[in-house]
């Protein structure tokens, strides 16, 4: 920890003047990180293969569209059905809950049988993560100087890794899309990223909130760009099934979110899904008030409260992706593989001594410790006990800890809002990239 402090003092260097001691110490860590998700993922290989995983609904929404039954998928009944004359009766029936254009992407893997389509699927995800490793690299100039076995060993060390590669989720591939998006702020191609913006809507209950936070800060390029890609995947979803099929998705979504809020052990019996096992404030105020009335009072104050905080920071998204987790309806597990994004943005603006001025103050200090141990509790061995406890939604406090740390430590990417412009303000670049120093920020 004594390591954070100084770096939080010295000037901006990507130089390295000398070899990391322990590179071999650093090495074996790694190793083992590695051989524990390779472990975990063994373990739950068998049960994957067998369909009871999350990949099956997404194979079956893409036969329903193969079969032009794409009007059904949205569809309990019609996925009851389908699930198993592909798998039997073996497995939970998961409900599709995503858009109709989701299930495009798993149409080519469809084709295959699915142990075949899941361990392929698997390897596009493995691939995906690495794409994402390499451009925040990329991005954050002071991780490249890192030792590589030092970078490896801090991806493995997340649990939620292993969770989405065995649930064959599309996580990593929503955070290869976060990190385009970063890269596109970053390069002033504000249109650009709204419409990658708009493909995530995937998982809409995560890319609304971010949208929302760039409206607050008055981003209007990045909106207009997220309109336009919106509309134009509307029409995509539309035309695969139709108006019916539209009303059949809004119907199911609203079905599901009422019973997880008002029915939570039928909803896990039915759908798979239960409040108390989200790592966000939904799960977290759930468990606090054991799933009362006033659990959802709770969940709309400390909602509001976090997205009024996030709204006074600066523009970044490093701010409005862990802010947009904490207060989606619905987040898992897997879905904390999200937050290397914000992680690796702060762990940058730590290492390269950016923030206000060369000089720290104590909040800076106590943000990156607060980054270091919200990192901690999202790797192996913390998060992993507590979700032996049953405490998964306890993993929304390190959440906490990276909305803190990034709205303290990062300075916003190169997104110029029209606002700061008719201010006559000047254009912001990025604080990972080089340094800036913008007065007020502390």
């Amino acid at each position: 920890m004594q390591r954070v402090s100084d770096a939080l003092q010295r000037r901006p260097s990507h130089r390295v003047d000398s070899p990391v001691r322990g590179a071999w110490l650093l090495r074996a860590v790694a190793g083992v990180l590695l051989l524990v998700q390779v472990g975990l993922f063994w373990c739950g290989l068998p049960a994957s293969l067998h369909a009871n995983t999350d990949f099956r609904v997404f194979y079956t929404a893409a036969h329903l569209v193969l079969q032009g039954r794409a009007e059904e998928m949205f569809s309990y009944e019609a996925q009851r059905h389908a699930q198993k004359a592909l798998f039997g009766a073996s497995g939970q029936t998961l409900p599709f809950l995503y858009p109709a254009y989701a299930a495009l992407l798993f149409v080519p893997f469809a084709l295959l049988p699915f142990g075949v389509a899941y361990l392929l699927f698997t390897l596009v995800n493995i691939a995906g993560l690495c794409v994402a490793c390499c451009l925040l690299c990329e991005r954050v100039p002071a991780l490249r100087h890192w030792p590589m076995s030092l970078r490896v060993g801090l991806v493995a060390a997340m649990l939620p890794l292993a969770e989405v590669l065995i649930q064959g989720q599309i996580s990593i591939l929503l955070l290869l899309l976060y990190v385009g998006m970063e890269h596109l702020l970053a390069q002033r191609r504000d249109l650009s990223a709204g419409v990658v913006l708009a493909v995530c809507l995937v998982k809409f209950q995560i890319a609304i909130p971010v949208a929302l936070l760039f409206l607050v800060w008055r981003c209007y390029r990045v909106l207009a760009g997220f309109m336009c890609g919106a509309a134009g995947l509307a029409l995509v979803s539309l035309a695969m099934c139709g108006v019916s099929g539209l009303r059949a998705y809004g119907r199911a979504t609203i079905e599901v979110t009422g019973a997880t809020v008002m029915h939570p052990l039928a909803a896990k019996a039915r759908y798979g899904m239960y409040a108390g096992e989200m790592p966000n404030l939904h799960g977290l105020c759930f468990d606090v008030t054991q799933g009362s009335a006033s659990g959802t009072i709770l969940l709309f104050v400390a909602s509001a409260i976090t997205l009024v905080w996030a709204s006074r920071q600066r523009p970044s998204l490093a701010v409005a992706l862990p802010a947009a987790m904490l207060v989606s309806y619905h987040l898992q597990v897997y879905d904390l593989v999200l937050l290397l994004l914000p992680l690796a943005l702060a762990a940058g603006a730590v290492l390269d001594g950016h923030g206000s001025g060369n000089n720290r103050g104590t909040g800076d200090v106590m943000a990156a410790y607060v980054l270091c141990g919200s990192f901690a509790c999202v790797a192996l061995p913390v998060a992993g006990l507590l979700l032996m406890k049953g405490w998964a939604a306890v993993l929304a406090l390190p959440v906490m800890g990276v909305l803190f740390a990034a709205g303290v430590l990062v300075v916003p990417s190169a997104v110029v809002w029209d606002a700061d412009r008719a201010r006559g303000g000047d254009e912001y670049a990025s604080a990972i990239g080089g340094p800036l120093s913008i007065p007020g920020l502390h």
